[in-house]
């Protein structure tokens, strides 16, 4: 087998590999990677604890793809792009994340971790490129994944908003709870 048609084959390995562990939400591929996006806030002092109820609604629209969400524990939510449906706008997908409570920490935080496999095709395919004409292959690799980054970043911290929303709800309730009056007989 030529070199070149040995490291598509690989590269092309690696990218449904990945999409298997992603849409089978394999816990440690949702936990562990390289963090390319956090975004951290505070959790209400008078929230001890938040009831795993949460619940995500990433409607449908004409120019995006829905997100999808999946609960891996009381303490955590994964979420990825999806490519169901239509969608006007495509991009290619350079993260996926998860949504984390960290009580001991008083905060929660919105992590993106690296798809490796798509680093890795991109790199495969710009030293597929003549070598004169590599550079400029690489440069216009990263502003495709950049401008994919962009994207993501901003649908990413658009997820804080329910989140403080939901935690914000449950710390009124907490709060409502610790002052309601007890019975004594």
């Amino acid at each position: 087998m030529e070199p070149e048609l040995a490291r598509l084959v690989v590269a092309f390995s690696a990218l449904a590999l990945e999409a298997l562990v992603a849409d089978l939400w394999w816990p440690p591929y949702f936990r562990v990677g390289i963090p390319i996006f956090r975004r951290s806030f505070p959790l209400p002092s008078t929230l001890s604890e938040v009831p795993a109820a949460w619940s995500f609604d990433d409607s449908p629209s004409v120019w995006m793809s829905p997100m999808a969400f999946r609960e891996l524990s009381s303490r955590e939510i994964a979420f990825r792009d999806t490519e169901e449906g239509f969608a006007l706008f495509q991009y290619v997908a350079v993260m996926h994340g998860v949504l984390r409570l960290v009580p001991e920490q008083r905060r929660w935080e919105i992590v993106g971790f690296a798809n490796p496999s798509t680093f890795f095709v991109m790199a495969v395919l710009a030293w597929q490129v003549p070598e004169d004409k590599r550079l400029v292959a690489v440069l216009l690799a990263g502003l495709v994944g950049g401008a994919a980054y962009a994207i993501q970043a901003y649908r990413f911290s658009r997820l804080s908003e329910p989140m403080k929303t939901y935690i914000s709800a449950c710390a009124m309730a907490a709060e409502s709870r610790a002052v309601s009056p007890r019975r004594q007989w």
